[in-house]
């Protein structure tokens, strides 16, 4: 059974931050905080993430799409709260207020007198009575609706997507960067050290894209030939510069060590036999297997981030949160059970959405290791 992988620390801070943005949002749509306040504080949190990337358009890609995705689902967020409140034919402060346990006395002081007090004449303040001081409608029924909805709310927007502009996953997009930036010092190092010639590796879930490239014999000084023992090889750049045409119509370098690649270069020796080759049949079987983990650790995201949401704005029972959080776990242990079962690593740093767990997670792996 192969070893869990340890998380790559950009890629759960990516996914951290996304989770940040949405709890501010939420909480401060709900809190009446206004926009400008909501935006600097969105603006501070972006920034701080920022200084995590060395590479200058790196940072600035990254900040310019978490900055629009805030924006975007900041709208969304607002939007949907009013139209529920307008629903109810009031404002969405009177609403929030109104299920807040909080009343306003007529110098418009909060209290939390149990008694309505009597609102100020004003015509939303008619609304306002007219729906919560009238006998036809019960209370906290109103509030258990209400409350219900804003929960709606709130499970739809922890499973909203940042996307960067061209409609990739920013934490996808964080993991690209992360594989890139290890294959290029990787690549580098070996140059430094003289290495010539270097084994792609293989591994049985590959990419259409890279499997015609993986367990080749490729060369790091542009050179092509045979060698001693009889393996043919050609530039690395043959593989890697591989025109690829997205759906957008864009097109990019992306064959071997492109987006999302997880091959490796190996340093090439006499009389070394080549990787293990696969079948398209045997590839084709664990590509679906591939597939079907990413599915697995998208769902158990979800269900982490509707927790986290529900939590912090108070429209769950604290139970009702646990036992959310109860299903992330065994759908955790479901998800390594998947992976051991098809002898295929556990990417558990893919499930997580804070940086808090991946420390947690880190300190138990290390732990099991030493007893």
């Amino acid at each position: 059974m192969p070893k869990e992988r340890s998380a790559p620390n950009f890629v759960t801070a990516t996914t951290a931050v996304e989770l940040r943005i949405k709890e501010i949002i939420l909480s401060d749509l709900l809190k009446g905080i206004d926009r400008h306040t909501t935006f600097r504080k969105l603006k501070t949190l972006i920034e701080a993430f920022g200084k995590r990337i060395r590479d200058e358009n790196v940072r600035l890609k990254f900040e310019t799409s978490l900055a629009q995705n805030a924006l975007r689902l900041y709208g969304k967020t607002q939007m949907e709260l009013e139209e529920m409140a307008g629903s109810y034919g009031i404002p969405l402060h009177a609403l929030i207020l109104a299920i807040s346990g909080k009343t306003r006395r007529a110098n418009n002081e909060p209290t939390e007198d149990k008694t309505p007090a009597t609102p100020p004449h004003t015509p939303s303040a008619d609304k306002i009575r007219e729906f919560l001081y009238e006998d036809r409608i019960e209370i906290p029924d109103y509030h258990a609706k209400v409350k219900a909805e804003i929960r709606k709310i709130a499970e739809n927007l922890a499973d909203e997507e940042m996307k960067d502009r061209n409609g990739a996953s920013l934490r996808n997009v964080a993991e690209i960067h992360v594989r890139h930036d290890y294959q290029q010092a990787s690549i580098e190092q070996m140059r430094n050290d003289g290495v010539r010639l270097v084994w792609a590796s293989t591994h049985i879930d590959c990419s259409k894209r890279c499997f015609p490239w993986q367990g080749r014999l490729y060369s790091l000084d542009g050179s092509s030939g045979v060698t001693d023992t009889g393996v043919p090889y050609i530039p690395l750049e043959t593989a890697v510069n591989v025109p690829y045409t997205t759906k957008a119509g864009k097109t990019y370098m992306n064959g071997l060590l492109g987006f999302n690649c997880r091959h490796r270069l190996i340093p090439y020796k006499d009389e070394q036999v080549p990787p293990q080759g696969y079948t398209a049949a045997q590839t084709r079987r664990a590509y679906r297997i591939d597939q079907t983990q990413r599915a697995i650790e998208r769902e158990i995201r979800k269900v982490k981030t509707r927790a986290h949401l529900i939590r912090d704005i108070g429209v769950a029972s604290r139970g009702e949160v646990s036992s959310l959080f109860r299903t992330a776990r065994q759908m955790t242990a479901a998800y390594r059970k998947y992976c051991e079962r098809h002898n295929t690593v556990a990417m558990i740093y893919r499930t997580q959405v804070t940086l808090e767990e991946q420390a947690i997670n880190r300190n138990n792996y290390f732990n099991a290791r030493r007893t």
